[in-house]
């Protein structure tokens, strides 16, 4: 009944975001593609990053001071020389005699430097969805989050050489960026204002801060990895399948498409009917009939060669086998690669 409800709360917000299309028209302009952003009101503390790497998804970076961080804080990463290393994480560690800082994000082994780490004493905004470039014209439409101002927003802008301006427009507020595109077009930031057009949440609207975007690649491949149950007695389960990502048409989510397979578990072989945004994935497990099987959420990394989250799978029934889990369902936490 749990996972009903999930499911039922979370196909009318896919529904809605794959709305608010400024296109009809794939483009392969350069900017064109799904892009994450975060929106961080003024910082609170800053340091650079002298050399930053990650091991088995844990990235430590060795920073020139790490006074007025703790163990949680929301920091934003960006300016790294390999972009990929760019994002807003959560700290796990926080080793004031080294001044080394880490958190988790998932990614292939790699070193790196450059950059800064950014703590903030709010919770960023965010926005996810898809642009589109022809010549110097930016559109599209992005999801944008922050409470009780969040919704669809259509996206407008211009680009020249490597400077950018967006207006961003979901219901009630204005958000106007204003910035740099990065090296190799896979990175943006700026300054951000929000203005206020119907949502009065001082929280939200006015407001002023820095921006960064992160281009997330497709995800279209093979899948292969690891549903690990919840409960400790059921050994993991090995999945493999395939994964497809619909064009870019400029709407702030685009579907996914393809088949996840087990073997001696609740299901043989389920169909893929999803959605990405961003980051943020979410994969509708159905038999071939239509019938809902299940539910994998997460995030995708920005190479699109890693997807972590957590999965549910739905009860079947007295007879279902493997019993358990599959009379009363299962649920835990999913690994996969492409």
């Amino acid at each position: 009944m749990q996972l009903r409800g999930v499911l039922i709360l979370c196909l009318p917000l896919l529904l809605t975001a794959c709305g608010s299309s400024s296109s009809s028209n794939p483009s392969s302009g350069p900017l064109s593609g799904n892009w994450q952003m975060a929106l961080q009101a003024a910082p609170t503390t800053t340091t650079t990053i002298t050399a930053i790497r990650r091991a088995s998804n844990l990235v430590s970076a060795t920073v020139s001071s790490s006074a007025g961080f703790s163990v949680g804080n929301e920091v934003a990463v960006s300016g790294v020389v390999n972009s990929t290393y760019d994002g807003v994480f959560t700290l796990t560690v926080v080793d004031k005699s080294t001044s080394v800082l880490q958190w988790m994000q998932s990614g292939p082994n790699s070193s790196s430097a450059g950059g800064s780490i950014v703590r903030y004493s709010t919770p960023p905004k965010t926005q996810s969805g898809f642009l589109i470039q022809n010549g110097g014209t930016v559109t599209g439409s992005v999801i944008f989050t922050d409470q009780p101002c969040s919704g669809v927003g259509s996206v407008t802008g211009t680009v020249s050489g490597t400077a950018i301006s967006l207006l961003v427009s979901p219901t009630g507020v204005n958000v106007n960026l204003s910035g740099t595109i990065g090296s190799g077009q896979n990175s943006m930031s700026g300054n951000y204002t929000t203005l206020s057009t119907g949502c009065s949440a001082t929280n939200v609207a006015p407001g002023t801060g820095i921006w960064t975007a992160n281009r997330v690649r497709p995800l279209s491949g093979n899948i292969q990895g690891t549903l690990t149950s919840k409960d400790e007695s059921l050994s993991p389960i090995a999945v493999t399948g395939k994964v497809s990502q619909g064009p870019n048409t400029g709407v702030s989510a685009v579907p996914l498409t393809g088949s996840l397979s087990a073997t001696d578990y609740c299901f043989s072989t389920a169909k893929i009917s999803g959605a990405i945004s961003g980051t943020s994935v979410l994969m509708n497990l159905v038999d071939s009939d239509g019938t809902q099987i299940g539910q994998v959420s997460g995030t995708t990394s920005l190479d699109g060669t890693f997807i972590t989250g957590t999965y549910q799978v739905m009860g079947q029934g007295k007879g279902a086998e493997p019993n358990p889990p599959c009379v009363e369902g299962d649920h835990g936490t999913v690994t996969l690669t492409l």
